[in-house]
């Protein structure tokens, strides 16, 4: 079987800004958002404010992830997210941080470290998310993402049948098209990025796989740096779909 991969580095949008359903890890009522309205919601990229002398040796890694539970979701209850962040000073893990998630019109999430980095993961899929962590006397507060947009494949249905034998046209469509990348990759070719605002990608017969069934899969991410921290401290959001198609020749 084969899967086609989509990456949309993008801005979230309306269609889903209100989120949805329960968390699997330790949560309690939504707060952090008073002040930002609706509307700006599709729009935030706020990295925060960094307190203490020795910010500069802390490194932040923030990645939330979203992944559908069945193929060609739509909704934001057919999602569930993992958030993993990984706080570092000089190169050695943080592991009495306290590092906390909230989701807009969603669930607040307070961490647990595992190993080397925190973790939590709830269910459905949120608009954005804000994150504060205190490492000692370090603090990141404040930092606010908007999620991307969940993108859904338009020009096929799940397990229609295509021809294997020829070029195979893949489009998709979002509420909010713009994003920051764009990727496509599948089992026989690797990660392609596609120009800002791509709602198409064509597959060549030769890159489809010689199983009965391919599946497609379009992945769309947000992300920034955080500055005032060590090098290389980021923030990133992704969310996937995907889509199994039936060969016939």
């Amino acid at each position: 079987m084969k899967r086609v991969s989509i990456v949309l580095f993008a801005l979230c949008l309306p269609a889903f800004i209100n989120g949805c359903h329960l968390t699997q890890a330790e949560a309690k009522s939504s707060s952090g958002f008073e002040n930002i309205t609706q509307a700006s919601v599709a729009k935030l990229r706020n990295t925060g404010t960094v307190q203490g002398e020795n910010a500069g040796d802390l490194s932040v890694q923030i990645e939330i992830k979203a992944e559908p539970h069945k193929d060609n979701a739509t909704a934001p209850g057919d999602f569930e997210t993992d958030f993993e962040i990984r706080v570092m000073r000089k190169g050695q893990p943080v592991s009495d941080a306290t590092v906390t998630v909230q989701a807009y019109r969603g669930p607040a999430v307070k961490l647990r470290f595992d190993e080397d980095e925190y973790e939590a993961e709830i269910k459905g899929y949120y608009g954005a998310y804000r994150v504060d962590i205190t490492a000692g006397a370090e603090r990141v507060e404040g930092v606010y993402l908007a999620s991307p947009a969940i993108v859904t494949f338009s020009s096929h249905k799940h397990q229609e049948r295509v021809s294997a034998g020829s070029d195979l046209k893949l489009s998709w469509k979002a509420d909010n098209p713009s994003a920051d990348r764009t990727q496509i990759e599948g089992d026989e070719f690797r990660a392609v990025t596609l120009k800002k605002g791509a709602s198409s990608y064509t597959v060549s017969a030769a890159s489809l796989d010689n199983d009965e069934e391919d599946e497609f899969k379009i992945t769309r991410v947000n992300e920034m740096e955080l500055p005032g921290l060590a090098n290389g401290s980021s923030f990133m959001i992704e969310v996937e779909n995907e889509l199994e198609l039936r060969l016939k020749r």
